[in-house]
């Protein structure tokens, strides 16, 4: 695709990408058919060599509203913050377990300090920047659908604090709108960087200048947030948005945003989430690393 837009300055976008895809630069090491066997502390390592952090896990609520007496989801992310899964378990027999990936997202934002320094440091990604003014606002649920609320709804009733949020994603997509080149005019000058990469950009700029973090003059920092916005806005994946929101009695859910439609599905949620069930000393081990 291709965009033109025209800017009075350069707004350092040439300084700030890289023209290598996403799916190139890194390339995740888990499939979506990905499923692994054995006790907890057995799928810990097999996660941890798959390059892989267990940065949490809780038990489901069942569809029959049932409950595990054991913790069968676990959620990991990648040590550079790039990836998320969501694994539920099923018990074959006593402490023995088929872990299968159930929902995949990227480009993570991480809330929660680890356990041990040097270990998953924050990228403020700014994922929430634009909800307010492209959110459609007047959405409705299917009838009957119990685990769906409209985004004004669901945002204006949220008692919970998110975890981390990311974009959806899936190894089975066969066109992958985050990773869609754009072909960028500015300053006469032609960057290609990924659908990704760009809006990606577009949201930490623009909500530095409203923030008002950067020695500008005024009028410089008002052209750049209308400049950001139209970019973010003509290049935006339009990929739903996700989050994993905890309670403070510890319950958890994970909500996927439709950003086109309005919409908040609840995609898993349950009960008793404990942050890093690993020893210490295993994330110890992968700081070092």
């Amino acid at each position: 695709m291709k965009v033109n837009i025209v800017v009075l300055f350069a707004l350092t976008l040439t300084i700030a990408f890289d023209s290598t895809p996403a799916s190139d630069k890194y390339k995740p090491n888990l499939e979506d058919s990905d499923c692994a066997y054995g006790s907890h502390k057995e799928l810990y390592d097999f996660f941890t060599e798959k390059n892989y952090i267990v940065i949490a896990q809780g038990k489901r609520i069942q569809p029959n509203s049932k409950v595990k007496d054991f913790a069968d989801v676990l959620f990991l992310v990648s040590p550079n913050m790039e990836y998320f899964h969501a694994v539920t378990l099923n018990g074959i027999k006593y402490n023995y377990f088929k872990a299968c990936i159930f929902s995949s997202a990227r480009e993570i934002d991480y809330q929660f300090a680890p356990p041990t320094p040097n270990l998953l440091p924050r990228i403020n990604r700014e994922h929430t920047v634009f909800l307010l003014d492209n959110i459609p606002k007047n959405a409705s649920c299917p009838i009957g659908d119990k685990d769906c609320k409209p985004w004004s709804q669901w945002s204006y009733n949220l008692k919970q604090t998110s975890l981390l949020s990311a974009y959806s994603y899936s190894t089975k997509w066969e066109n992958d709108p985050y990773n869609e080149i754009v072909e960028l005019t500015l300053d006469n000058k032609i960057i290609r960087p990924t659908r990704g990469v760009l809006s990606e950009h577009a949201r930490t700029k623009y909500a530095l200048r409203l923030r008002n973090e950067l020695n500008e003059n005024i009028k410089d920092a008002k052209n750049a947030k209308v400049a950001y916005k139209q970019i973010h806005d003509e290049v935006d994946h339009k990929l739903p948005l996700i989050f994993l929101n905890l309670t403070d009695s510890r319950d958890w859910s994970i909500d996927e945003i439709n950003r086109d439609k309005g919409l908040v599905q609840t995609v898993l949620y349950g009960v008793d989430l404990e942050l890093y069930p690993m020893p210490n000393s295993a994330y110890e081990k992968i700081s070092r690393e």
